[in-house]
C-alpha cells in the first residue's frame, strides 16, 4: 500500500470479493458444519471468503498482519493488521436471514483506523475511516440523538449472552427502562445504529474480529462505542461492548451497569 487512501480502496476491494462469494452461497448449499465453540456453526462460505481475502492481502500487502476468525493470525511486519470476520452472523446466514455482515478492519498498532460493515444481499456498505464521517453507500450517516431512555430502541443478537447474575440483572433492568428490544442483529445492527435506526446495542463476549471494524464506523457516525466500563476497546478487552447513539444516552446505560455490579 502506498497511501492511507489506498488502504481504504483496498478494504472496499476486499469487501467486493467477500460479497461476490457470499451471494453465490446465500440460501444455497452452504455445507454447514456444527462445532461446540466459539461459534456453533461454520459454512463453506465462511472459509472460502476468508481464504480469498487472505490471499489478496498476502499478494497486495504482504507486510501487514492478518487476524481472521477461521484461520488465526499472521504477524505484522509494519504495525498494520487486517482483521477479518468473513460472515459475522453465520447462524443468521445459515437460516437465510440477511442480517449477517462481512467485517473488515485495518488496525495500526492495535488501533482500528478503517472499518467496513458490508451486507452483500441488501447491498448496504458502511465505511468508517478514523477522523472522517461514516458513509453508507457513499452517503454520510448520523447516529441517533435521542436522549430519553424510555423511548429508546435496544438491540442485541441474543438474550443468551447475558447469563451470569450481573449481566442478567443489567440486561433485565435495561429492557425495563427502554421502549422496545430487538433480537437477532449480529453485525448488521451496528450499521443500523450508525444510521440512527437503533439507539442502543449491548453485547457480551465479543472477539477482536467481532468489534474491530465497528469502531471507525460508529465513531464516524457520532455514536459512542466502549466496553462496559466506559473504556476504549483494546486487544485486552473482555469483549463486552456498549454502543449508543450519543454520549448522554451512553452515560445513562453505564449507570445501569454500575448499579447492577453493586
Amino acid at each position: 500500500m502506498k497511501s492511507y487512501f489506498g488502504y481504504v480502496l483496498f478494504a472496499e476491494h476486499l469487501a467486493d470479493i467477500a460479497g461476490a462469494t457470499i451471494e453465490r452461497y446465500f440460501r444455497g448449499d452452504i455445507r454447514a458444519e456444527y462445532k461446540n465453540s466459539p461459534s456453533p456453526i461454520v459454512t463453506i462460505a465462511d472459509r472460502e471468503v476468508e481464504e480469498k481475502l487472505r490471499e489478496e492481502i498476502e499478494f497486495e500487502d504482504s507486510d501487514s498482519g492478518i487476524i481472521g476468525e477461521e484461520f488465526g493470525e499472521r504477524k505484522s511486519k509494519n504495525g498494520y493488521t487486517w482483521v477479518i470476520d468473513p460472515i459475522d452472523g453465520t447462524i443468521a446466514f445459515s437460516c437465510g436471514k440477511p442480517v449477517f455482515a462481512t467485517l473488515i478492519a485495518l488496525m495500526k498498532d492495535g488501533i482500528p483506523l478503517i472499518g467496513i460493515i458490508d451486507q452483500p444481499i441488501t447491498k448496504e456498505r458502511w465505511v468508517g475511516v478514523s477522523g472522517n464521517t461514516t458513509m453508507l453507500n457513499e452517503e454520510p450517516v448520523k447516529s441517533s440523538t435521542l436522549t430519553d431512555l424510555s423511548k429508546a430502541k435496544l438491540s442485541t443478537t441474543s438474550p443468551g449472552m447475558f447469563t451470569d447474575p450481573m449481566s442478567a440483572a443489567f440486561f433485565k433492568e435495561l429492557q425495563n427502562r427502554v421502549h422496545i428490544t430487538s433480537f437477532g442483529g449480529d453485525a448488521y445492527q451496528y450499521g443500523l445504529c450508525a444510521s440512527g435506526h437503533i439507539d442502543i446495542v449491548v453485547e457480551k463476549g465479543l472477539n477482536l474480529y467481532d468489534w474491530a471494524a465497528l469502531v471507525p464506523v460508529l465513531k464516524g457516525s457520532g455514536a459512542v462505542i466502549t466496553d462496559w466500563n466506559g473504556e476504549e476497546l483494546t486487544n485486552s478487552s473482555k469483549g463486552d461492548v456498549l454502543v449508543t447513539g450519543n454520549q448522554n444516552l451512553h452515560e445513562q446505560v453505564l449507570q445501569i451497569i454500575r448499579q447492577a455490579a453493586l
